[in-house]
Formats: C-alpha cells, structure tokens, sequence
C-alpha cells in the first residue's frame, strides 16, 4: 500500500511537469515582465537616413498621452499610448524603408522569454523582427513579423524555449500605409502596450517548464 502511494505521489508530480493541462495551467499563468518603459531608446545606423523620434507631448495635452510610461502600465485604450513618427525614404508598393530603426528594451534583468506582444492604437500595419541579447551586444533573432496586415491592432511573438534576453530589440522595417515614398512626409505609428512575458534565468524551472510546454505542445512528442 505504502509503495502504491508513493507511485501516486509521483505520477501527480510528473503529470504537472508534463502535461500542464493537468495542472489547470493556462496561457493567462505566463509572469509579465515589470520592465521601465522609459529605459526604451530607439536609435538608427549614421547613415540611414531614417530620423525616427517619440513625438513629444502636444501643448495643452495633460492626459498623460505621448508618454513612454504608456507602454508598461497595463491600460489598452486611450489616452494610454506612445507614439514614434519618422522621415524615410522608403520602397513605395511595400512601405518598407531603406533603411530599418530599433526600439530597444532593458528588462533590467536576463529573462528566460516566453513571447512578447504588441497592442497597436493605429490600424497602420507595422512590419517587424525581434532580437534579444543577454548583453546589449550580440543579438539573436527571435521573430519575424514582417508581413503585417494593415488595420492589425494586436500582433504576438511566441519565442522558441532557448529565447533568453535581457535586451529585445524591436526592428521596424517599415509600414503597410505609407506616404509617397520620397521621404518628405511624417510617418507614424502608435502603441498602447508592449508586454513582454518571461521568468528570470536559472528561476522557478518548474513553473518555466510548464509555460514552455504550454505555448510549445509538440515538444511534448519529443520528450523522453
């Protein structure tokens, strides 16, 4: 009797490392990243040509738009959002520019990541990829979101269950709505929320094996 408890015992363990579900675990269970949205820099090669900016609180505009703590504090609607506007030339049937920018995140902390979202507040599709570093020097690619539709207002990054970062770096190739091309005109685009999900390296490997399995079924397959 006391043998056969014990394989219960364990079998419940190792139903909850393997198969989540049995644990109840869903995607709502995955840890937000706090991160300091205003340790966000956004920087772009000398010769590119591209002058991207965070367009700056509009006079008399006190309802806490236009701020980068927008990006982290977890409201979805307005006036809750930042904006980048940028001058480029640009390839006119795609809306991709010459030259790409990044957006750069610090977590502050090497995180093993599970997936990072982006909450749009124009319906301009913006194209993508995603990068992360442990260092803020050599960096890894992460996702392609490059074919973005336009009028997208919520797009999603899954990462493979190697994604480990402290730095993310967004590459914005350009945009589905765009303006002639020649570089003359303002683009832009506004997010209400960057989220990033993640547990901090070498923590709760338990919990991350669960969310990995989560997000990753087939890997279920491959385990022995």
């Amino acid at each position: 009797m006391k043998r056969l408890l014990i394989l219960m015992v364990v079998s419940i363990l190792l139903a909850g490392i393997i198969f989540p579900s049995a644990v109840c675990a869903t995607e709502d269970s995955l840890t937000e990243i706090d991160y300091d949205p205003n340790a966000i820099t956004m920087y772009t090669y000398e010769e590119s040509g591209v002058q991207p900016l965070w367009t700056p609180v509009p006079e008399g505009v006190t309802d806490g738009s236009y701020l980068l703590d927008c990006l982290n504090d977890g409201v979805y609607t307005r006036p809750s959002f930042a904006q980048i506007e940028f001058l480029g030339v640009h390839y006119l049937e795609t809306g991709y520019l010459n030259k790409a920018f990044y957006i750069r995140i610090d977590l502050g902390k090497v995180y093993d990541l599970d997936k990072l979202s982006i909450t749009w507040f124009t319906n301009r599709g913006v194209n993508y990829c995603v990068y992360g570093s442990e260092d803020g020097s050599d960096y890894n690619f992460f996702d392609d979101q490059s074919e973005t539709e336009d009028g997208t207002m919520y797009t999603e990054s899954v990462f493979d269950e190697d994604a480990r970062a402290r730095y993310i770096e967004i590459e914005i190739l350009g945009l589905t709505r765009h303006d002639d091309g020649l570089g003359g005109e303002k683009n832009f685009f506004a997010m209400y929320e960057i989220d990033v999900y993640g547990t901090e390296a070498g923590k709760n490997q338990q919990q991350l094996l669960r969310k990995r399995l989560l997000l990753h079924p087939r890997k279920l397959l491959r385990l022995k």
